[in-house]
């Protein structure tokens, strides 16, 4: 999901330029940024039934569980 918004930065999207600025300076991609990344994934007719993350190897920390959840 992170490359493909990063790849939209040629289609001049907001969360896609937040995005890719972010991987760009090696910094982490914020849990805010990811939790509306995974809303307007939720919107496109391809994911009316949902969607499948992988959050973390491990296991998600819980604000972005909870934030998830919301969604």
């Amino acid at each position: 999901m992170l490359r493909a918004a990063a790849a939209a930065v040629a289609a001049k999207t907001l969360l896609g330029i937040k995005a890719k600025e972010a991987m760009d300076n090696g910094e982490l991609v914020s849990d805010d940024l990811v939790v509306e990344m995974i809303d307007e994934a939720l919107k496109k007719p391809s994911c009316q039934k949902g969607i499948v993350a992988n959050l973390h190897a491990d296991k998600p920390p819980k604000d972005v569980t909870v934030e998830v959840q919301k969604v």
